[in-house]
Order: structure tokens, then C-alpha cells, then sequence
């Protein structure tokens, strides 16, 4: 598999550290450009060719799922998987609900997020990165 550009959006710095090294520590092949808000999350998806979306739920400029909406609205097939701590069935139902591919809770999926990634990157292979909305979604 060839290097693949995944964004990663976390206001906690200790968070986004955290989830490059479980990447790199398991040679998944990926070039990684975080933002710690929304409005620098809409910098990098202008800036970038993105193939991942790895986002948290809430930020003080809006939620993820305020992003993932303005993403399909605007024809993006990139996949996001949300990475939060928020573990009610209500913000699962939402996030799934609004293009999101899967939902990781923080800290306890901790262990699932490098294989949820690594399928997602493999799904994204076929797709283009914009005009093909997503149909297969899971919480996972």
C-alpha cells in the first residue's frame, strides 16, 4: 500500500501524539496533518488531498459532526472516523448518521483504532475523493 494523507483533528495535543505514534509504531503507511480546531481543519482539507479523516466529537468552533455534515454537503467521500470520548448511543447515532464510517470511543478503543483505520484506508482505495458519498456504515 502506498503513503496514504490522513487528517487528524484534536484539540488535545496529548491525544493527537498519542495516535501518530500507535501509526508509525505499526508501520501503517501514512503522512499525518492535525489540526487542533474545525476552522484549521477546513485550512488542511483546502490545502491537502485527504484520505482519512481521524476527528474528535467537540471543539470549541462547532462538533465533528457539524464538520462530517459540511464535508457531504459538499460532495467529499473521504472517509472520517470519529475518535471521541463521548460514548452515548445518541452522539453514536448522530455522528453515523450525518457520514461518519465508524466510532471509536476514547480511552477504550484505544485498540481498535489502528485496524478501523488501516480497513478504512483499504475501502478508500476504489473511491474518489470527491461526488461519491459513503453507504456502508458501522459503530464499531
Amino acid at each position: 500500500m502506498f503513503r496514504k494523507n490522513i487528517l487528524l483533528v484534536d484539540s488535545d495535543p496529548g491525544s493527537s501524539k498519542l495516535i501518530v505514534s500507535l501509526l508509525y509504531a505499526e508501520h501503517v503507511p501514512v503522512n499525518v496533518v492535525s489540526a487542533c480546531s474545525l476552522e484549521e481543519a477546513r485550512r488542511q482539507t483546502g490545502a491537502h488531498h485527504v484520505d482519512l479523516i481521524v476527528l474528535d466529537y467537540c471543539f470549541e468552533d462547532g462538533t465533528g459532526v457539524e464538520f462530517c455534515r459540511e464535508l457531504y454537503r459538499k460532495g467529499s467521500a473521504c472517509p472520517v472516523v470519529f475518535f471521541t470520548a463521548l460514548s452515548r448511543e445518541v452522539d453514536k447515532r448522530t455522528a453515523l448518521a450525518n457520514g461518519c464510517s465508524a466510532y471509536l470511543i476514547k480511552p477504550d478503543d484505544i485498540d481498535r483504532l489502528v485496524p478501523v483505520v488501516t480497513r478504512q484506508l483499504r475501502i478508500s482505495l476504489g473511491r474518489s475523493s470527491v461526488g461519491r458519498r459513503r453507504t456502508g456504515r458501522a459503530i464499531i
